[in-house]
């Protein structure tokens, strides 16, 4: 049986003056049952090119390890603001509207370290104030002490958003949105996977805010289901800025496009970046798909895509427009005519 190193072991040592130092070690799963947490090694080209700090990251030449937590619970990283929490920022989101674009375009600054979907947040449902200190005092490492996180979390992780800035009071978020046809056209365009496999979480999630569903959730056409998905991550930013209303800032993503400078702007200043700002409207991201990048992709391909699916979904996206509209509850109409 191999023993477990202890603190003094030449290895964790290296570890956790490693931890201290970077961001290269990525904490990637925190099995808080077992107390062992897994780090994968990854590269600040590897950082900026990432759309997702997931699964497709992954190479065989990627360096990865398990630790019990213990070993590093005490870690603190150096980068911690004067209040001594860590300095992380937050880009929220419902998916399918712009957020890995928006990402992509603030990390163009120079204050700006974006950091995009890490695997670890998205079971990360600890409101244990200690774990979460711990982990996002991680996640807020940089490769320049001039920069600061700003954590594109996967769309569901919203759910734990609420927490997240309760306890680290001195971190802001972005809430990146849109309306809910222009959603429905954009999901029922491609994969629908993640709106089958969410649809049970999302409709419990949706319960949970006091929202009144009727009938059955198996009875929900695929786009009665995205219409769903919009509402449940929509209701969930919506608490979000009522529970967060001065360090919240909400963005429509076709503001963003049609206004990307001003909306852009608007970002920097909420988030405390110091001018000057980027020429955003200029930059080559605009002619590609922000999720690969290369791949040509502008606002008329999306404009193009879009109507496109309008012809192609119009039953589904009415059944969906339907749906959401006839639900009782002022939240909702709020949502629908903001």
């Amino acid at each position: 049986m191999s023993q477990v190193p202890g603190e003094h072991d030449p290895q964790i040592v290296q570890l956790r003056e490693m931890l201290q130092a970077s961001p290269l070690l990525l904490p990637w799963s925190w099995d808080r049952s077992s107390h062992q947490i897994e780090f994968v090694g990854v590269s600040e080209p590897e950082y900026t090119q990432a759309s997702f700090l997931d699964e497709r990251l992954l190479s065989d030449k990627h360096l990865r390890g398990t630790v019990p937590h213990a070993l590093i619970a005490d870690v603190q990283p150096s980068k911690l603001s004067y209040t001594g929490l860590p300095q992380c920022d937050f880009i929220f989101h419902i998916s399918h509207c712009g957020s890995t674009l928006l990402s992509r375009l603030l990390g163009l600054h120079p204050r700006c370290f974006a950091i995009r979907e890490p695997k670890i947040l998205r079971n990360f449902d600890s409101r244990s104030s200690s774990e979460v200190l711990w982990l996002f005092g991680l996640l807020s490492r940089t490769f320049s002490h001039e920069q600061k996180s700003l954590i594109k979390a996967t769309s569901f992780t919203s759910q734990f958003g609420r927490d997240w800035l309760t306890i680290l009071q001195d971190s802001k978020a972005i809430l990146l949105s849109m309306p809910l046809e222009p959603f429905l056209a954009a999901v029922l365009d491609g994969s629908t996977i993640d709106i089958e496999t969410s649809k049970y979480s999302r409709w419990t999630r949706l319960n949970e805010m006091n929202c009144s569903l009727p009938g059955e959730l198996e009875s929900l056409s695929i786009g009665q289901c995205a219409a769903m998905s919009w509402l449940c991550e929509s209701m969930t930013l919506h608490h979000l800025v009522l529970g967060h209303q001065s360090r919240t800032l909400c963005i429509d993503f076709d503001r963003l496009m049609n206004s990307p400078k001003p909306t852009l702007d608007r970002c920097a200043e909420f988030l405390g970046y110091p001018r000057p700002y980027p020429t955003w409207d200029k930059n080559p991201l605009w002619q590609q798909y922000a999720k690969k990048p290369g791949v040509a992709y502008n606002a008329k391909t999306r404009t193009d895509l879009l109507e496109a699916s309008r012809q192609k979904n119009a039953s589904e996206i009415e059944q969906g427009i339907r749906w959401v509209s006839n639900l009782k509850d002022p939240n909702v109409n709020y949502l629908l005519n903001r």
